[in-house]
């Protein structure tokens, strides 16, 4: 049979006329975290309905690029042949349902009750569970292989000017890479204008924290150098087992297999991108006009749908091979990510990017439930004229069947809303929504809906949580790019481990990260030239007459400066303050140790 052709602009109106909300009907269904603001608000209107542009930096494609796990995943460059290419032309048995109840044949059930933590953790502390997802070994490789890079370069190059920078380089230990590190997480909550601007002297702007941890200079130079592989393995790109992650493969191989060692997830679990933003020089570069951040890398993430845990992910790195070749591209990195889960049982939602029959079918043939949205040019779809006809809100919901393994209903909401699942019923849930000159009324709306809104959010979640405090400065390789977003991934799965470990803590993502900070800077923190004290307030705390005094209002009791700290739930207030300093502080004790002390503050 002779293959179809399309047209350039056939394939422009199929990418761009296709929309369907990923979430549907009231937002208020989404789920959210008990711990964590996981409530997301509308999300754009299908990431991908939108054309999606690969700018190739190089001269060379590669057709074997190897994606981050290791694995061949597909391309949204090769998607224009559209992924109904795939499907064979065969006769699908879908019948309309009236008033029947109608439920699916069941898949097999999950028998790991999560969210829960697979390991140990009595004893843990933030630092600890950091290094459950970021090896603690990988800072010592990472500071092998910068100096690896730094003697490279040094005997390669011929002269260097008396006055370069480069003169001043000095070896790295793995304490230079954690301080390293432990700056560019500071940086995602002390936000500056330009990353030297940490290191400015002038008094309004100045931050001493970060010239007391590492000079600038230093800085410059490990950022110059920071490598994580020997570039002398590399292949050619001719090579047919080229690796265009090559630079952070040691990393990514590193902590892949952390995520679903350490954590057990619930039934339900989400598949979507995520996308970092970078503008430079990048073969994989993806630019989306309608995205907030419209160029970036791509990923293919995996997460637990209640908490946002990242359970896999797959870096996006141009056109590669199918591991599947009888399936379309898009149902290639469903299988691939699916794969990887340890366990059948669970139920995957996806938005019509990934939804389609066939690979729902295959998903359920394998032990897996499946629920998503879905775009009604794909082949396979109940061919009633009842389907596609136009609808107004308020219509009640038509559902259709093929057999007792999928449902597919479509529904009119704001906007017109299809969806597919293999284990959900034909069931309704009231909802109320406003009406011209009536106030409110009831409408029908199809708990298949209703599920896929709670549990499609879970990339999401993890989205959010990485934005919160994100490196904010530019990255000049796109290597760098990958490398951030893995340390971003272990500090959200850290911090979700860590609320299920302690949910009685009540550690906020910001103080989480400090904790981490202090840990990764170890003794540096408790250094005489420790930011906590100023030198000028040094000299006149250590040096002056002191007197303590009482505050005239018997109501006001600030925090004592030197044992109190919310943060740690050990708040303690005081009448008592000192004349000289006009700090609030307790007596006898408090009172000498902020005044003999030059690190004062009291750990818990």
């Amino acid at each position: 049979m002779s293959k179809r052709k399309f047209s350039t602009n056939d394939v422009l109106e199929s990418i761009l006329n296709d929309s369907d909300s990923d979430f549907i009907g009231d937002s208020s269904e989404s789920d959210s975290d008990v711990d964590f603001d996981c409530s997301v608000s509308e999300r754009d209107n299908d990431d991908r309905n939108e054309q999606e542009i690969i700018f190739d930096d190089s001269s060379h494609v590669n057709n074997g690029i190897i994606g981050a796990g290791g694995d061949n995943f597909g391309s949204e460059a090769t998607i224009s042949d559209d992924v109904n290419s795939f499907y064979d032309q065969e006769n699908y048995s879908w019948k309309k349902l009236d008033h029947a109840v109608w439920t699916p044949s069941p898949v097999p059930g999950y028998s790991n009750h999560g969210p829960r933590l697979s390991f140990d953790f009595t004893g843990y502390q933030p630092i600890d569970f950091f290094y459950r997802f970021f090896p603690e070994h990988l800072f010592n490789d990472i500071a092998f292989e910068t100096n690896r890079y730094a003697d490279q370069y040094f005997d390669s190059t011929v002269d260097l000017p008396p006055f370069s920078i480069f003169q001043r380089w000095k070896s790295v230990d793995m304490d230079d890479i954690k301080h390293f590190f432990a700056l560019r997480i500071a940086m995602g909550f002390v936000r500056k204008p330009n990353w030297r601007d940490y290191w400015s002297t002038d008094f309004v702007t100045c931050v001493p924290f970060f010239s007391s941890i590492m000079s600038r200079n230093r800085y410059t130079l490990i950022n110059s150098f920071l490598h994580y592989n020997n570039n002398e393995n590399q292949l050619e790109k001719e090579n047919i087992n080229y690796d265009i992650l090559f630079k952070v493969r040691p990393i990514i191989n590193s902590v892949l297999s952390t995520y679903l060692d350490s954590y057990i997830s619930s039934r339900d679990v989400s598949i979507d991108e995520s996308l970092c933003p970078f503008k430079g020089k990048l073969s994989y570069k993806q630019y989306i006009p309608n995205k907030p951040h419209k160029w970036g890398v791509k990923f293919w993430v995996m997460c637990d749908a209640k908490t946002g845990f990242c359970l896999y992910w797959d870096a996006y790195t141009g056109k590669n091979k199918f591991l599947y070749p009888e399936f379309s591209v898009t149902e290639n990195i469903v299988l691939q990510l699916v794969d990887k889960l340890p366990e059948i049982g669970h139920h995957i939602y996806m938005d019509n990017f990934y939804s389609s029959v066939k690979l729902f079918e295959r998903l359920k043939s394998l032990g897996f439930g499946a629920c998503g949205t879905l775009r009604t040019n794909r082949k396979g779809i109940p061919e009633d004229d009842e389907f596609k006809q136009k609808m107004k809100k308020g219509d009640a919901p038509k559902f259709f069947h093929k057999g007792d393994d999928i449902l597919a209903v479509t529904w009119q909401d704001t906007k017109r809303v299809t969806a597919l699942s293999t284990v959900h019923d034909n069931s309704v849930t009231p909802k109320s929504v406003r009406s011209k000159g009536e106030g409110f009324r009831v409408i029908n709306k199809p708990m298949m809906i209703s599920e896929y809104n709670k549990y499609m959010s879970g990339v999401d979640k993890l989205d959010q949580y990485m934005t919160y405090y994100r490196y904010p400065h530019k990255r000049r390789k796109g290597y760098q790019v990958i490398s951030g977003f893995i340390m971003e991934i272990a500090l959200v799965n850290a911090h979700i481990a860590y609320k299920l470990a302690y949910p009685e803590k009540n550690l906020t993502t910001k103080q989480f990260r400090i904790k981490i900070v202090e840990k990764l800077i170890g003794d540096r923190g408790n250094s005489s030239s420790s930011i906590y004290n100023h030198p000028d307030k040094n000299e006149k705390r250590l040096t002056e007459r002191h007197f303590p005094a009482q505050y005239t209002n018997k109501k006001y009791k600030p925090d004592c400066i030197v044992c109190s700290d919310r943060a740690t739930n050990n708040r303690k207030q005081t009448r008592w303050y000192c004349k000289t300093c006009n700090q609030a502080m307790c007596p006898e004790i408090c009172f000498e140790r902020y005044h003999v002390l030059a690190n004062y503050k009291v750990k818990y």
